[in-house]
């Protein structure tokens, strides 16, 4: 039967998957919101007051942050 494994014979070890990064090419503008629960997040712009960026993992921002990170 398929997915049974063999006596004495383990089950292929799976390699857990990386956490992904998630990459913002534009600024985020006021009130918008960045959730990202797997990774890292990298902005490559600003990221205005009144906007938010929620990361599992970093945060870069090559921009200037005026919103909240966390």
């Amino acid at each position: 039967e398929a997915g049974r494994a063999e006596p004495g014979k383990q089950p292929e070890d799976r390699v857990p998957d990386a956490p992904a990064t998630l990459m913002v090419k534009s600024p985020i503008r006021s009130g918008q919101s960045i959730f990202h629960a797997h990774g890292d997040v990298i902005v490559l712009g600003s990221v205005a007051s009144g906007s938010e960026i929620v990361a599992a993992g970093s945060i870069h921002v090559y921009g200037t942050l005026r919103g909240r990170a966390s």
